[in-house]
């Protein structure tokens, strides 16, 4: 279901699968002639991570960094007194992956200097 609805964008060869607190994600690359045609606003739009996954599932054609790994000792946030089953994950914020989240959480907010910053830090 999800692969149909990307069906005829973004590169295909170049996708993630992961799942976070209650939603399964499919992110697909852009292709070259898709970047080409997002208006110049683009550029100053915000940048970021919503948060680390859950869970994995699959990569492909994509490195798998830290970043894009979950909470290697994730804590529980019960979310309502008097019903601890009703919790959500929380990051440590001291393993490998929780630490490159925050490298990136720490990046310039908008796009040409959140990628002029990771040109200067080697990573494309």
């Amino acid at each position: 279901m999800l692969t149909k609805a990307l069906a005829g964008v973004g590169n295909n060869t170049k996708e993630r699968m992961f799942r976070m607190n209650i939603t399964l994600c499919l992110h697909r690359a852009a292709r070259p002639e898709e970047i080409e045609e997002l208006p110049e606003t683009w550029k100053c739009a915000p940048t970021g991570m919503a948060g680390g996954p859950v869970a994995l599932i699959w990569s492909k054609g994509i490195e798998v960094v830290d970043s894009c790994k979950p909470c290697l000792a994730p804590g529980h946030q019960v979310l309502y007194q008097g019903r601890p089953d009703l919790w959500i994950p929380t990051d440590c914020g001291k393993c490998p992956p929780c630490l490159a989240r925050a490298k990136i959480a720490n990046r310039p907010n908008d796009r040409a200097s959140f990628d002029a910053s990771k040109k200067k830090a080697g990573v494309t």
